[in-house]
């Protein structure tokens, strides 16, 4: 198992109360959710020990159900609205080095964002 580097300090802590529980990171933010297995009917249970017994199993969202990545918080629009600052900037005359210096992004990413045709 890697261990994380002597300079950073990584804890996580449980809140059990009732169900569902949570596991949180040491500023208390939720990282995950869980509920006791005992909620599964007996069958479905056994079936799922054959394959994996005591450990947590993360079980995703039904597709339908699933959110596009960056819509709760909003990093998609943010983003977007950089590149297409990015994108504007370029066509102005800026260079690639330019933005890379100001946004803070590799000539890779630069290059990949202003080439990039869109939809």
């Amino acid at each position: 198992m890697l261990e994380p580097p002597s300079s950073v300090t990584v804890r996580y802590v449980y809140i059990e109360t009732l169900p569902p529980y949570y596991l949180t990171n040491i500023r208390g933010r939720v990282i995950m959710k869980y509920v006791n297995a005992d909620i599964l009917p007996q069958e479905l249970l056994k079936e799922v020990q054959k394959y994996t017994n005591g450990v947590m199993l993360y079980i995703p969202k039904r597709e339908e159900e699933r959110k596009a990545w960056g819509t709760k918080t909003g990093s998609r629009k943010l983003l977007a609205f950089r590149n297409h600052e990015i994108r504007n900037r370029f066509a102005e005359g800026a260079t690639i080095e330019q933005l890379m210096e100001h946004y803070f992004l590799s000539y890779d990413s630069i290059k990949k964002i202003v080439y990039t045709k869109l939809k």
